[in-house]
Parts: structure tokens; C-alpha cells; sequence
């Protein structure tokens, strides 16, 4: 292992490979680059302020293509330090390694006879995920498709960086990796070059080169945004390929026990991986076309057809045909109850319009009521006037009659007193 950068020829070329107090899975990465088909290289490490006992196993592997740059803790996830290293980097072309990821062996190889292409600056090979416990499926990413690749260029990374490799003269034409990024400095730097090469000095490997694994630090989140719900589902119904699954013990990591069965044959794993990916692929682009046309077409018909489809690779969607077929029943009953909601509707409508008729009638009548009222209260005032006017009358006869009372009295009480005197 060298600590310096002195020799005057330089590699093929440079890999950078930044870490992080993962000593547990360290080796493995550094393990899966010194295996490559493609030996001229130099493999820069990059110490982002370890604490554990990362240099010392840097330091364990014996070879003078290992440089290690040990650190103080940079920014984030240290792309300034990366920055720093990636300067001091001599080879024509520049690949990424993370500490917790694998290359298959022949990964340099299949990714450097692209750019016998003199346009080509930058390039991807398809990523295979692995997901807890020991589960490789293939990442669904291929730029080559124009929709994929305006979704990599402006909404979201489906690439990790170990998929990529470019010409180190990148790096004066579109800059380096920028360090003010909190995260995803690496998907900037593609796009920067993309971009400026006009969309057309890019290319993309269908073939998986290398096994990224899931962080452990991603959320749940993580498994939506990469369909690793599905594969899951897959793998737990026994219709994922017996060689996509590497049994984890309870005492070792993923990446020790994935790196056990790759590297006993190297080449012949990768042919029987590639194959089970492709065999994924079809199966799902066969069945993806099923569905396709079962949501379009599907009825009575169809739906009376057997599930089991049981093709030879042994793959098996019924499970999801038979969803479908529960969810057009669904879909009936749904469109049955609406006809029901449709009809109650119509009801309640020519209800509604009965009430508003009668509202009409109501208003009408509360119309003739007030109109009552009115000339109640009209004639009420006429019989207060008459009231009045009787009133007055009444007290016209009785001061007439208290008048004649008293001239009666007056004439009539002399006489009686003449007539008692007699």
C-alpha cells in the first residue's frame, strides 16, 4: 500500500473509494476491486474522518495501488475531501467505489470498451440492488429510454456512483463535485456532464456490473421510491430465481456473504446472475404486457379463464391476475351501487322538486295570509272608527235622555208637591 501519488506512469485508471467508519464492510469493496479483470489502476481511499479501525485495515492489503488519505472529517458526506483526492487522481478515466459495495470482476472491462466511442465521457452500467437479506434484483434505470432519461436529468437518481465511470478531462470541462451539496453531489456531476455534452455523450450497459446494497440508514421511503416492495413480494412467493437469493448468516454481513459465492467463481457467477436478471426482466416485461391488457380488456370472459399460467422459467403472476379479477368483481358491485346511487339521486331530485313546489305554494299562501292580515287590520281600524263614532252617539242619547229626566223632574215634582199640599 502506498501513501503517496510518485509515479510518473500513470493507470488506466483512478478509483476513488470514500469511507467512513464501515471497517466491518470495508474489505469486501476494497477485495472486489483488486479482483478486477482490468488491473491498471490506482484505488484512492478516502478517510472522511475515521474513527475506528479503517486504517488499519487499508493498511492490510499489501498492494502499491492502495493509496490512503486519512482525513479529518469533512462537511456532510465529505465530497470536499473527495474533491481534494479526486485532484491528486493520475489515470485516463475515473471510476467510484463506496465501502459497502461490490463490483463483479469484470466490471472495469465492460464499462471501459464503451469509450472506444470517442464521443462518449461518461458511462453507466444497469445497478443491482441488493435488499435485506442477501435479495439481488435489477435496478429498472435504463438511460438509453428517452422518458428515464429526462427523469435522471431532472427529477430523480435511480444510479448509484459505482455504476459510473467517465474521462478524468471531465473534471476540467464541467467541474468537480460540488461540495456545497448536502447530498447527491455525485447524480449533479453526471448531469453537469450530460448536459454539457448535449445528451449525446453518455452511454448505458443493460448488464449489471455491480451490487450495490442498501444502506442502513435508508428509510422505508427508499423501498417505494425503488419498487423493492415488489421484489420482495416476489421473493417471498417463491418466484424470484433460487441464484438471486445468498443465504446471511446472523453472524456475518451481507457483503462477506455475497462476497464468499461470487468470488469462489467469479465469471461463471456473473453469467449465472446476468441470466436470472435477464429471465426477471422478460418475465416481468411479459406479464407487465398480461396486465396491461387485462386492465384494458378485462371482462366475463376473462375473467372465467384458469389462473395458473405457470410459464417454464417458472415465474408466476396469477397471484396478481387474481387481484385483478377480484378488483374488476369489485369493480361491478362499485358500478352496481352507483346505478343504485343514480337512481337515488334521481329521487331525491324530483323530491327536491316536490318541495320546492310546495315552498312556491307556501310562499303563495303566506302571500294571501299577509294580504289577510292587512285588511283584517284594515277593518279593525273601520270598527274602531264605528266603535268611536257609536260611542259618541250613544253619549249624545244619554245626555238627551239625563236632559229630559230633568225637565221631566222639573215639571213633574211641583205637581206632586201641589198635590200632597192639598
Amino acid at each position: 500500500m502506498s501513501m503517496g501519488l510518485n509515479s510518473q506512469h500513470g493507470p488506466q485508471v483512478s478509483i476513488l473509494l470514500p469511507t467512513h467508519n464501515r471497517a466491518d464492510v470495508l474489505p469486501f469493496a476494497i477485495r472486489s476491486v483488486l479482483a478486477q479483470t482490468v488491473q491498471d489502476f490506482e484505488l484512492l481511499i478516502v478517510g472522511d474522518g475515521c474513527t475506528d479501525t479503517t486504517a488499519e485495515i487499508v493498511q492490510s492489503f499489501n498492494d502499491p495501488r492502495i493509496h490512503w488519505f486519512d482525513l479529518p472529517k469533512g462537511p456532510a458526506f465529505g465530497y470536499a475531501n473527495r474533491n481534494m483526492v479526486l485532484q491528486k487522481a493520475r489515470g485516463e478515466y475515473v471510476a467510484y467505489m463506496t465501502h459497502d459495495d461490490l463490483w463483479l470482476c469484470d466490471h472495469l472491462e465492460k464499462l471501459l470498451k464503451l469509450f472506444d466511442d470517442d464521443t462518449i465521457e461518461i458511462a453507466f452500467s444497469r445497478p443491482l440492488w441488493v435488499i435485506p437479506p442477501g435479495m439481488i434484483v435489477p435496478g429498472i434505470y435504463n438511460l438509453n429510454h428517452a422518458p428515464t432519461l429526462n427523469i435522471f436529468l431532472n427529477i430523480q437518481n435511480g444510479i448509484p456512483s459505482d455504476c459510473a465511470i467517465h474521462r478524468r478531462n471531465c473534471f476540467s470541462r464541467y467541474g468537480y463535485w460540488n461540495d456545497t451539496l448536502p447530498m447527491s453531489a455525485d447524480w449533479d456531476l453526471w448531469k453537469r456532464i450530460i448536459k454539457g455534452g448535449g445528451e449525446r455523450n453518455f452511454a448505458y450497459l443493460s448488464e449489471g456490473t455491480c451490487l450495490h446494497f442498501k444502506a442502513n440508514w435508508r428509510d422505508e421511503s427508499y423501498d417505494r421510491v425503488f419498487g423493492f416492495r415488489f421484489w420482495r413480494r416476489l421473493f417471498t412467493s417463491n418466484q424470484m430465481p433460487v441464484s438471486l437469493r445468498v443465504m446471511v448468516g446472523s453472524d456475518i454481513t451481507e457483503q462477506e456473504a455475497v462476497w464468499e459465492v461470487m468470488s469462489a467463481e467469479p465469471r461463471v457467477w456473473n453469467n449465472e446472475i446476468r441470466t436470472s436478471i435477464t429471465q426477471v426482466l422478460d418475465v416481468c416485461a411479459l406479464h407487465g404486457n398480461l396486465l396491461a391488457e387485462t386492465l384494458l380488456n378485462l371482462n366475463e370472459e376473462f375473467s372465467n379463464e384458469p389462473l395458473l399460467l405457470n410459464p417454464s422459467f417458472g415465474f408466476d403472476f396469477s397471484p396478481l391476475i387474481a387481484t385483478l379479477r377480484q378488483t374488476h368483481t369489485n369493480q361491478k358491485i362499485l358500478a352496481e351501487t352507483q346505478r343504485d346511487l343514480m337512481h337515488s339521486r334521481k329521487t331525491l331530485e324530483d323530491t327536491y322538486v316536490e318541495l320546492a313546489d310546495t315552498q312556491k305554494d307556501l310562499i303563495e299562501t303566506r302571500k294571501i295570509l299577509v294580504d289577510t292580515q292587512v285588511a283584517l287590520t284594515d277593518t279593525q281600524k273601520e270598527l274602531m272608527e264605528i266603535k268611536k263614532t257609536l260611542t259618541w252617539r250613544l253619549r249624545e242619547y244619554l245626555i238627551n235622555i239625563s236632559y229630559v229626566r230633568n225637565v221631566y223632574l222639573m215639571i213633574v215634582t211641583p205637581i206632586r208637591r201641589w198635590r200632597s199640599t192639598k
